[in-house]
C-alpha cells in the first residue's frame, strides 16, 4: 500500500509541477483500493504534495452519497451531502475534495482530475458548444443537466485515469486547443 501511495504523490507531481496542466494547485488526484480512497485533500497543491497532503475515506460509506436522498433546496443538499462525505473521512483533520465521490465513481485504480488553463478557457467561452463540436464532433456536445456538457468530463476537468504517460494525450489535447482562435 505504501508504495502505490507514493505512486499516487509522484503522478500528482508530475502533473501538478507541470503548468500546462493546472491553474495555481488545481486539480485533484485519487488512488483507490476495494474499501478505501485516497483524494488531495482541500488547500493541497499537487506540485509539491506528500503522503499527508491527501484525505483517505471509506469507499463503503460513499455509497451512502450516491444511494442517498436529499433535500431538495440546493443549499440543504449540499449540507447533507457535506456531512455524509466528513462521516467517511478518516482523517478528520484533512478536508476531501468536494469531487471526491466522483473520483470514487470512475472504475480506475489512480485518477488524475486537472483543470487546464486552455480547457477552462475554452469552457467558458460563449462559443464552447460550437468549439466543442469542431474538435470532438456534435455528440460531444449534447447539453445535461444544469447546462453540463458531456465533453466535461472529458475535457474540461480531463478526466485521465492513467500514469504519467498520459502526459501525451493531454499535450496533443492542449496543442488542439490551442489551436482555436477564439482562446
Amino acid at each position: 500500500m505504501q508504495e502505490d501511495l507514493q505512486e499516487l504523490v509522484n503522478i500528482s507531481r508530475f502533473y501538478g509541477q507541470d503548468k500546462r496542466y493546472v491553474i495555481a494547485g488545481g486539480g485533484n488526484t485519487s488512488m483507490k483500493t476495494t474499501d478505501r480512497i485516497w483524494i488531495k485533500a482541500s488547500g493541497s497543491a499537487l506540485s509539491d504534495i506528500t503522503e499527508d497532503g491527501f484525505a483517505k475515506l471509506d469507499r463503503g460509506k460513499l455509497e451512502k452519497i450516491l444511494k442517498g436522498e436529499y433535500a431538495e433546496d440546493p443549499f440543504q443538499r449540499e449540507r447533507e451531502i457535506k456531512d455524509d462525505l466528513a462521516e467517511a473521512n478518516f482523517t478528520t483533520d484533512r478536508r476531501p475534495s468536494v469531487e471526491t465521490s466522483l473520483h470514487d465513481l470512475i472504475n480506475y485504480r489512480f485518477v488524475v482530475h486537472l483543470h487546464p488553463t486552455q480547457v477552462n478557457g475554452l469552457m467558458c467561452s460563449n462559443d464552447a458548444m460550437d468549439h466543442v463540436s469542431k474538435l470532438f464532433g456534435k455528440d460531444a456536445s449534447k447539453p445535461l443537466s444544469n447546462c453540463s456538457l458531456i465533453i466535461l468530463a472529458l475535457l474540461s476537468n480531463s478526466m485521465i485515469a492513467l500514469k504519467p504517460s498520459s502526459a501525451a494525450f493531454l499535450s496533443r489535447l492542449m496543442t488542439r486547443l490551442i489551436s482555436i482562435p477564439c482562446l
